[in-house]
């Protein structure tokens, strides 16, 4: 049973690294994968390696090795772009929702159709919600790289910025990463944030 678990826990982690392969793809056995879906809440999130990575998205959009499509964010969530969302923060005194991710992860894609979930939706009113592909390198991520740089990360920002260090998920290694078993911890800290901007 034991090597069952470590087995498992080793193709859950192959699976969140960057696509390595010439054409960017992910293109895992059926088997392995299959074993990363079982031990998907207990996998770490991915690691970000820029180059690869960048790569790996010009290929699937270039059609270069049939790269995974971009995620769908499905849902009524009117998702902002950084700067847009930031402006929308300050003048209203609300708190942000700082979703990080890459089209090539797993673990993103597991997290995606959370935001569509009824009470993630409900949670997310009164919050500015943000959401960017952490492979489009942007000058503003770099306000966030001593944070970590695996994805999918989730931040929740005050008005001008700057991350609410006591808002967290609950990983000692990753503290911005929410599996998507753990909805009901995301829904919670959705709530907690916006107390804390409105104190």
């Amino acid at each position: 049973m034991r090597h069952l678990l470590l087995l498992l826990a080793a193709l859950a982690l192959a699976a969140c690294q960057r696509p390595q392969n010439e054409g960017g793809a992910d293109k895992a056995p059926a088997s392995q994968a299959a074993a990363s879906q079982a031990a998907s809440a207990a996998a770490p999130p991915s690691q970000a390696a820029s180059q690869a990575a960048q790569t790996a998205k010009a290929d699937a959009h270039g059609g270069h090795g049939g790269g995974r499509p971009d995620i769908k964010w499905a849902g009524p969530i009117p998702w902002k772009a950084y700067d847009e969302g930031l402006a929308e923060a300050k003048a209203s005194g609300k708190a942000v929702c700082l979703v990080l991710y890459a089209d090539w992860c797993p673990r993103c894609r597991e997290l995606a159709p959370v935001f569509a979930q009824d009470d993630v939706v409900q949670a997310s009113e009164g919050l500015v919600m943000v959401r960017a592909d952490s492979d489009d390198k942007q000058p503003w991520m770099d306000r966030y790289a001593h944070l970590g740089s695996y994805v999918p990360r989730v931040f929740f920002l005050d008005p001008n910025g700057t991350v609410m260090s006591d808002v967290t998920a609950s990983h000692p290694r990753y503290p911005y990463f929410y599996p998507a078993g753990q909805q009901a911890l995301l829904v919670a800290n959705m709530g907690k944030a916006k107390a804390a901007v409105a104190k």
